[in-house]
């Protein structure tokens, strides 16, 4: 569509540059809808097909942070862990990892402009009989209303469209500059990869008090029990 009006007339140097701006956004954005539609068909197929082994859900916090430290950074935020044990869970490392890195994008995603910080914490907990560990992610931004929280995992469900756009032509005829946005399958990939690991999951949030991601695994064997199991 962007390419169809560059094209319809003669337009400033200027005028193009902006439209194929826009149109590397929107290749950007159907890119990433494609991975996360391959990353969600990966999660929902039989989990016995995965390469599985003990992780350390530790470590894996810690790469994430340092790779979305840049978005962070344009986020104006920044991302705090508490100190963390060895957290071994049986798992594949892809899909973990995944897992981590969408829960933690989300935060910083929908916290830019509102929020300062996003906050990462674990540790062990049983869940009935199932020795297990848990981790949570935290930020203190808006905050979601309670009528969306029953549905943040749904696929596509998206609370504000409107956060992942800007107003304005980019050929000064109503035409939409789109910026990177979201697929709305971010959690819904979470959800999956955490079924798909015999864990759980719950979010909880306020508005103006922001929004606690937690996702609970079960344990892997050879990792060391605590003392306060």
């Amino acid at each position: 569509l962007e390419a169809t009006r560059a094209l319809a007339r003669p337009r400033a140097p200027e005028e193009y540059r902006r439209a194929i701006n826009v149109m590397q956004q929107e290749n950007d954005h159907m890119t990433r809808l494609i991975n996360d539609l391959l990353a969600l068909a990966r999660a929902d197929i039989d989990h016995n097909t995965m390469h599985r082994g003990n992780v350390d859900l530790s470590e894996i916090v810690l790469d994430v942070a340092e790779r979305l430290e840049s978005l962070a950074q344009l986020s104006c935020m920044t991302i705090r862990i508490d100190p963390l044990p060895e957290l071994l869970v049986p798992g594949d490392q892809t899909s973990v990892t995944q897992m981590v890195t969408n829960i933690v994008e989300n935060s910083l995603k929908y916290g830019a402009g509102f929020a300062t910080h996003v906050r990462i914490s674990g540790g062990y907990r049983h869940n009935g009989d199932i020795a297990g560990v848990w981790l949570r992610v935290s930020d203190d931004g808006p905050g979601i209303a309670e009528e969306h929280l029953p549905h943040l995992c749904e696929r596509f469900y998206r609370v504000d469209t409107a956060r992942t756009h800007r107003d304005g032509g980019a050929l000064g005829d109503g035409s939409a500059e789109i910026e990177p946005a979201g697929s709305g399958l971010g959690l819904a990939i979470v959800r999956a990869i955490v079924r798909s690991h015999q864990g759980d999951i719950s979010i909880q949030s306020q508005l103006g008090m922001g929004t606690v991601c937690e996702v609970w695994l079960p344990k892997g064997k050879g990792a060391a029990s605590p003392n306060h199991w």
